[in-house]
């Protein structure tokens, strides 16, 4: 967690192991510490200048709201879907795919039943 508070902090997310399913489902929990803090940072790094950047932050949120019990609701608080929902008409391309799929992580209710 440690290294991912770390790059968090330096504003720039790259892809890699840090930013994966199974980190997600290891360590969801622990992102509601500090009135969820490193939530907040991830959702002020959706406006970003760097495309990659805001790519991996739209997968990590998408991922908080898929593991994180409620993830739906504090993220809609927090603002990420408002600002997610603007990215899906990003002129990067996989920014766009990453903003429609935190947008569907959003909207999915049971998913047990998607495959």
């Amino acid at each position: 967690m440690e290294r991912y508070e770390k790059e968090l902090r330096t504003g720039t997310l790259n892809w890699g192991l840090l930013h994966t399913d199974k980190f997600w489902k290891d360590n969801f929990m622990t992102f509601e510490n500090k009135d969820f803090e490193l939530i907040r940072l991830l959702i002020d790094l959706l406006e970003a200048d760097d495309s990659k950047t805001v790519a991996v932050a739209l997968f990590d949120l998408g991922e908080f709201v898929r593991f994180y019990p409620n993830g739906k609701y504090i993220a809609k608080r927090l603002g990420a879907k408002k600002v997610a929902m603007k990215l899906m008409t990003h002129e990067n391309a996989e920014v766009q795919k990453q903003a429609l799929q935190c947008i569907s992580k959003m909207m999915v209710n049971k998913w047990e039943f998607v495959k």
